[in-house]
């Protein structure tokens, strides 16, 4: 069996999109010859199972501190910096995790180090340690740092900072592994010496239980699941602009129309979406675990939704992926995403543009129950993420043997 080190400040219990890929490496790379030893962060639980997991002090629990103990001090030093000149924004992780990584190496035979974007401080460990111990490295781009920033528009000197990070990731790494073609296409034509490979996000098929589509003929019931702006920011008014738009034409009521929002949504959120009116047919349900909110989406409605950011061309989410597994036909608004290439190469439903016209062409569709859904299950299966895994392990394998 051979040993990496995988450091990641997104992982399990944590409930966020971010944890599925760590998670699936510390969980399928075993089975593949890989032992992963993991550095995360320590405010979310533990697991059942937590062989070989390492936590780490980091900020999240900031808040619970006393009003004048050192961590809520350096907080809101860092506050200051991730506003002015700084992409970091949990050093206290980064020297808690520094300190235990150096404990790991000596005491393992780590033989690679694989980081995982986001977040930064995840970044710099990696190749910080690859330098000074020699061992290999894999960074792991699942947004973007430069191309198409997970962090959007900043200043000239957090600009200038991610680039550098990026730069000194990609020049250390043995391996640049991304989630998406469009990103591994940037990746190659910035940095044209160095590997990149593509591996994409997927479903884990532990998150689904055996449920039956229960389609209720009187009302068409739409969900999406997980938090419309969470991740990135972006106007995503015109959904219910036209949603309002059939409303007020009689098109969609109480008794023929329902829009579940399953996650963590705030008053202003809610209350920005109820503002238009519609308070029948827009419901808020708070965040599920996904089996059960899987379960529930399977039961109880007929389409998924999906809602991208317009002009930007990565853009996937492991939520997609996951709809795949689901079973149901998907709704996308996402046109000029990969999401929609995605959508279409697995036949799982149909993608709109961002604009009014766009919206509600494919929302009329739906009301007529006209979708087309003709799922490819030879192309959907390459998004399980034990198959994933199994390409990663090869990666990983190639580079030790050398």
């Amino acid at each position: 069996m051979s040993n990496i080190l995988l450091i990641t400040q997104h992982f399990p219990p944590e409930n966020s999109g971010g944890t599925g890929r760590p998670y699936s490496l510390y969980k399928y790379l075993p089975n593949n010859g890989i032992n992963v030893f993991v550095v995360t962060v320590d405010s979310y639980g533990t697991l059942v199972d937590d062989f070989n997991v390492y936590r780490c002090d980091s900020f999240v629990n900031w808040r619970k501190t006393s009003i004048c103990s050192l961590k809520r001090i350096l907080k809101y030093t860092s506050l200051l910096l991730s506003k002015t000149i700084s992409n970091y924004t949990d050093w206290f992780w980064y020297f808690s995790a520094k300190r235990r990584i150096k404990q790991i190496i000596r005491d393992n035979d780590i033989q690679l180090i694989y980081s995982t974007f986001p977040a930064i401080e995840s970044i710099r460990l990696g190749y910080n340690f690859s330098i000074n111990t020699k061992i290999p490295f894999i960074v792991e781009f699942r947004d973007g740092l430069a191309f198409e920033s997970l962090y959007g528009k900043q200043n000239w000197f957090r600009e200038q900072e991610r680039n550098r990070i990026e730069r000194k990731a990609v020049r250390v790494s043995n391996v640049v592994v991304t989630v998406g073609n469009n990103i591994s296409k940037y990746f190659q034509e910035v940095y044209p010496n160095s590997i990149i490979k593509t591996v994409f996000n997927g479903y884990d098929k532990d998150d689904f239980l055996n449920n039956k589509a229960v389609f209720n003929s009187q009302k068409i019931r739409i969900a999406h699941f997980g938090n419309l702006d969470y991740s990135r920011k972006a106007v995503r008014n015109n959904l219910f602009k036209v949603l309002k738009l059939f409303y007020d034409e009689g098109l969609i009521s109480k008794t023929n129309f329902e829009l579940f929002l399953i996650g963590r949504y705030s008053e202003y959120e809610k209350n920005s979406i109820l503002s238009y009116g519609m308070d029948a047919c827009i419901c808020f349900k708070e965040t599920m675990p996904k089996k059960d909110g899987f379960a529930f989406i399977k039961s109880n409605f007929d389409y998924a939704l999906f809602y991208g950011i317009p002009n930007k061309t990565t853009i996937i989410s492991s939520k997609l992926l996951e709809y795949l597994y689901l079973g149901l036909p998907i709704i996308g608004i996402c046109k000029g995403n990969e999401a929609s290439d995605i959508i279409e190469q697995t036949g799982t439903g149909e993608v709109s543009d961002f604009d009014l016209d766009s919206i509600k062409k494919v929302l009329m569709k739906a009301l007529k129950k006209e979708i087309t859904y003709n799922p490819k299950h030879d192309e959907i299966a390459k998004f399980d993420r034990e198959y994933q895994a199994q390409q990663i392990a090869q990666i990983i394998t190639q580079i030790i043997e050398k």
